[in-house]
């Protein structure tokens, strides 16, 4: 399996999404952040709700702090709503995947990420949010 590929569940089954060109941008409920290795290699991965269901995100390239807004290795924009948390199909999704993958270690970086916002003076985590489309303004 390719560790690039978007993954999400419908109807009890892992399958990709829809493409990034189609859906640029998605806005992700229930988050939680993990550092994975697989063969030997770390990456950063979104575990959340996404467009009404479960969903690992591909590997993260940058991560706006302030806005909680991410960009992954597929170009994709995910902009976090809410506080983190848990939700039962991404917990799935993510299994799946890590398992798909081989992944060798998962590490819930969730908390490190909340404190690090606190430490900056960042404040609550915003319950809302837009997925503009790129080089939109405000």
């Amino acid at each position: 399996m390719n560790t690039n590929l978007f993954m999400e569940i419908m109807g009890g089954t892992v399958h990709a999404i829809e493409s990034v060109q189609a859906q640029p941008c998605s806005l992700m409920t229930q988050w939680r952040l993990f550092q994975v290795q697989v063969k030997g290699r770390r990456s950063r991965h979104l575990v959340g709700r996404a467009d009404g269901e479960g969903r690992v995100c591909s590997p993260i390239v940058v991560m706006d702090l302030a806005a909680l807004r991410v960009t992954t290795q597929s170009t994709r924009l995910y902009q976090l709503q809410g506080p983190p948390g848990r939700d039962g199909d991404a917990d799935w999704v993510f299994d799946c995947w890590c398992s798909g993958v081989g992944a060798t270690q998962c590490k819930d970086m969730t908390r490190a990420l909340m404190r690090l916002r606190h430490r900056r003076g960042l404040g609550q985590v915003s319950r809302e949010g837009s997925c503009r489309a790129r080089g939109e303004s405000n």
